[in-house]
């Protein structure tokens, strides 16, 4: 007895008339399925065609029998592909259900001590966990592109920015990293500090007093930030920090916004309040609050720091010089009162303008801070708050007292 693997029913028929015994079909789930125009010899809307599969070759009963068992399969695999589509509408329904209801209960509150209580009981991170865990399901082919461009359409993502078809995205947290087609963005080289991220600028200016403006009437302290020995090493330096918000349909590479050297990485666990632009505005020291990491450095002027700080299922942050950091995970220490760090060292680690730094799983926020010599100041020209910047583009100039 032959045996015929090929993707083309036509195919199987023409190479079987030569045959004195029927084939058995190895490959009949892959040929049959392809292209969704697929069980048409099992379906009843299609027994004709499989009537003229049989005039073509006559079955016995083991050809039948390998059939018979190829319609199980496919069977089984249309009920796993049922049941996964059941099971990603109820975790959106219940995920989308529950977020909606804290975060009207939470913005209704007046206090901000009552803010902060009530926030500290939401397991962000759990559901941060829960939401991540939903986030690398596999989507069945025929699902993708449809969830993908409902995504981009609810959230502004700009599909012709995209590299590859969207079917080669295997989940949505595929989908939330992905690169950009090759030009898309361009990098200003004359610029001394250019955007790293897309997205929108939550503040910027000097850091006075070694305080960080959080958003106009909030700030938060460099040390909570960066923490107590980074900070007295600068205390008194002339200092600068930006701030931007990647949102949910943002791309959410961060790239290097200038030329310099990576000399430590400091993990803060911490919380994983949401980043929003109402929560800025009520969260007190949000962004020392937040889990982080905060890369320190060295460039052409001084000291160099940027830092992605991570969001209500935004914990996932990765460093592409460093794929042994993990965050987002549940065991970790979360209360920032013990002031527990994992500190990494490295050894002259260039990092060259525009080149990928980091990856978001989902939008968050990037915070640069930078030195300058005293007798110079940092102008961020035409920048203001909650104006859009792509990567590449030009952040300041630098400019002599």
């Amino acid at each position: 007895m032959a045996i015929i693997e090929t993707n083309n029913v036509t195919n199987i028929i023409s190479s079987s008339s030569s045959l004195s015994s029927p084939p058995i079909i190895i490959s009949l789930k892959k040929s049959i399925i392809g292209n969704d125009n697929h069980n048409y010899y099992l379906k009843e809307k299609k027994k004709n065609q499989l009537l003229s599969f049989q005039k073509a070759i006559p079955l016995n009963q083991s050809f039948q029998n390998a059939i018979k068992i190829e319609s199980l399969k496919i069977e089984m695999d249309d009920k796993k592909k049922t049941i996964t589509k059941l099971g990603l509408l109820k975790t959106f329904v219940l995920f989308s259900s529950a977020t909606a209801v804290g975060t009207i209960f939470y913005y209704k509150l007046k206090d901000s001590q009552t803010h902060m209580e009530y926030l500290k009981r939401i397991p962000f991170r759990f559901t941060s966990t829960i939401w991540g865990k939903c986030s690398n399901i596999i989507l069945p082919i025929s699902m993708r592109e449809s969830v993908y461009k409902t995504y981009s359409t609810m959230f502004g993502v700009n599909l012709k920015e995209v590299e590859k078809p969207l079917v080669e995205y295997q989940s949505m947290a595929d989908f939330f990293s992905r690169r950009l087609c090759p030009g898309c963005r361009d990098i200003d080289m004359k610029a001394p500090l250019v955007s790293p991220v897309d997205g929108k600028i939550i503040y910027f200016g000097k850091v006075n007093k070694d305080s960080l403006e959080q958003v106009k009437g909030l700030s938060y302290s460099l040390e909570q930030f960066l923490g107590e020995s980074q900070s007295k090493q600068l205390a008194g330096k002339n200092l600068y920090h930006i701030g931007i918000y990647l949102s949910p349909g943002d791309y959410h590479g961060v790239h290097n916004p200038t030329d310099w050297i990576v000399e430590n990485s400091y993990h803060f666990p911490g919380y994983l309040f949401p980043v929003g632009k109402m929560a800025t505005r009520i969260i007190p020291g949000l962004f020392a609050l937040n889990e982080r990491v905060v890369v320190t450095g060295q460039w052409k002027y001084g000291f160099f720091s940027m830092t992605p700080v991570g969001a209500s299922n935004v914990g996932s942050i990765v460093l592409d010089f460093d794929k042994d950091l993990s965050t987002n995970n549940p065991h970790q220490q979360q209360e920032l009162d013990k002031k527990e760090f994992y500190q990494k060292s490295y050894q002259n680690l260039f990092n060259q303008k525009g080149s990928e730094f980091a990856f978001f799983r989902m939008g968050s926020t990037v915070i640069i801070i930078f030195e300058l010599p005293d007798n110079t100041t940092f102008s961020f020209d035409h920048l203001k708050p909650n104006k859009s910047i792509k990567v590449g583009e030009k952040i300041g100039s630098i400019l002599n007292k």
